[in-house]
């Protein structure tokens, strides 16, 4: 979210963020933190083609993603409620995957798939202990290089200019 007060059709309203009036963007990062493409998200167009899975291929890249389940379309997988029910660590796959963790995560990827599967740990509040749970190689990947858009976010909140 880029923090924005005035007035503007765009700007967006997040309850559960901690800058809940701005713009929302959809941006592309490396690990270290350097921005490959951005885009706002407008009302008119919900969806950001640009940066969707789908056409990342067209321009050249791979990656996997996250992505909201109403965002995926009809695509047969597990919603949120089914996968609560089930333990820490499974995952299921169709055409992307569905994985709990703490929340349920869902991703999307062009380039990995869900073998080989890895282990993560994870501290289990309810036991007190650090567990290895499972992870499907789609989730590892996004872990594995998740931190670039953090890592912007935290370089532009340091750096922010006022115009």
């Amino acid at each position: 979210m880029i923090p924005y007060f005035g007035r503007h059709g765009c700007k967006q309203f997040l309850r559960l963020k901690p800058v809940r009036f701005g713009f929302k963007a959809c941006i592309m990062t490396q690990s270290s933190g350097y921005c490959l493409a951005a885009d706002l998200y407008q009302r008119k167009n919900p969806v950001v083609r640009d940066l969707l899975i789908c056409s990342l291929p067209e321009k050249g890249m791979k990656g996997p993603e996250t992505a909201r389940i109403n965002r995926m379309g009809k695509c047969p997988i597990a919603d949120k409620k089914v996968m609560q029910k089930r333990e820490r660590g499974s995952y299921e796959v169709i055409s992307a995957v569905a994985w709990r963790d703490n929340n349920v995560v869902y991703t999307l990827s062009n380039e990995h798939g869900v073998q080989p599967v890895q282990y993560a740990n994870r501290y289990s509040s309810k036991e007190k202990k650090s567990l290895q749970v499972t992870q499907s190689n789609t989730i590892h990947k996004y872990d594995k290089f998740m931190g670039g858009v953090e890592l912007l976010d935290n370089k532009i909140s340091n750096y922010r200019i006022g115009i």
